[in-house]
Order: C-alpha cells, then structure tokens, then sequence
C-alpha cells in the first residue's frame, strides 16, 4: 500500500480536531468542574467509568496516534531531512508517545479504582488523581514545542499561507506558557486555538489531494 501524505495527513488533522471537539465538550459543557474538582471527578468515575474510559480513549489514544501519523505526513510533505527538520519530527513523535501513555495509565488506573471498594477507593484517589492530572496537565507545552517547530518548517518550505502560520505561532506560544505556574488556564484557549488550526491544516491536506 502507498503511503499518501496527502489523504493520511487529511484525515490525521480531522481526528485530531474531533479528538479536542469531544475533550472540550465534556470539561467544558457535560462536567465544567472534571479537570479542577478531584470530589467531582472521583464521583463521574465512580458512577460513568466506561464512558470516562472511552473519553480517555479518544482525547489521549487515539490523539496520540493520529499526531503520529500526522508528523510523518508533514515530514513527507516537506521531503527534507535537515535537524530543525528532524527536530520537528522528534518533538511529534515525543508528544505522541506522551499522549498515548497518558491515556493508557489513565485507563488502567480507572480501571484498578473502579475494582476496589468504596472505602479501599477513597484512599486510592488522592494518588490516581495526582497521577492523572500530572500526566494529564503536560500535554499541553510539549504539543506548544511541537507546534513551534512544525511551523518553522511550514514556513521554511512555504507549505501554509502567512497568516495560518503566524496562527500556528501564537497557538505554540499558548501551549509553552502552560509549563509556568499560574497560566495553566491558558491551556483551554491552545485548544481551541489548535483545533481551528487543525481544520485548517486539512482543508490544504485536501486541496492537495485534489490537485
């Protein structure tokens, strides 16, 4: 079968974007509170934990393979093998990788929680819960690196119009600011930011399929 940058690049970016639509909705509209209140999230896990596992599922797993595919689609597309290059790759392959195993352990430890009484439960939570936020709350800088260094190369081999890669900019700048204490909130906006991004990055996927 061959490899088309094109198509898998397309489809990578729309389960990308359908990937933050799914997160948002739920911290944002079903469970305002599910990323901040650990009571809260212990009672959604305790009562939906299946559901809370497909999400997890959805947001981390598959996320993180479609950002793999992604990368080597970018990476085909600017066909060079220069170290920014490489770099870009790297960083895509690392946020990957985080991402999988952040959806992994927060599955499994649902899972091992869920198994236990709720006595037994109660005690386990404060671990599984500053497990899962640890993991959970550095998604977002090293998704910022990753958006830096793509869009060097985006820009370097002039594959997106100006202004979406200033875009990419700012949304890479929102991601790193996450890393210091006290902006965590601003990883809300380089999600929606990134998920605009993401559309617009299929729609030149797209393009390039039908020329």
């Amino acid at each position: 079968m061959i490899f088309n940058p094109n198509k898998t690049g397309f489809y990578s970016c729309l389960l990308c974007a359908v990937s933050y639509i799914i997160g948002l909705a739920m911290i944002v509209l079903i469970v305002p509170g599910f990323n901040n209140d650990a009571s809260l999230r212990l009672e959604v896990l305790s009562e939906y934990s299946t559901m809370i596992q497909v999400w997890y599922f959805i947001i981390f797993v598959l996320f993180g393979c479609s950002i793999f595919v992604l990368t080597n689609s970018i990476q085909s597309k600017i066909g060079t093998h220069s170290i920014s290059s490489m770099l870009g790759t790297f960083s895509g392959y690392i946020w990957s990788a985080y991402s999988l195993s952040t959806g992994l352990i927060a599955i499994l430890s649902i899972e091992y929680l869920v198994s236990h009484s709720p006595s037994d439960s109660g005690q386990l939570w404060p671990v599984i819960y500053t497990l899962q936020t640890g993991l959970g709350e550095g998604v977002e800088w090293v998704g910022g690196i990753w958006m830096l260094l793509i869009n060097f190369q985006l820009s370097k081999n002039k594959l997106l119009k100006r202004p979406t890669i200033f875009f990419g900019y700012l949304i890479s700048f929102l991601g790193i600011l996450t890393i210091f204490p006290g902006f965590d909130t601003f990883g809300l906006a380089f999600g929606i930011t990134q998920l605009i991004w993401f559309c617009i990055f299929a729609t030149y996927f797209h393009s390039c399929t039908n020329t």
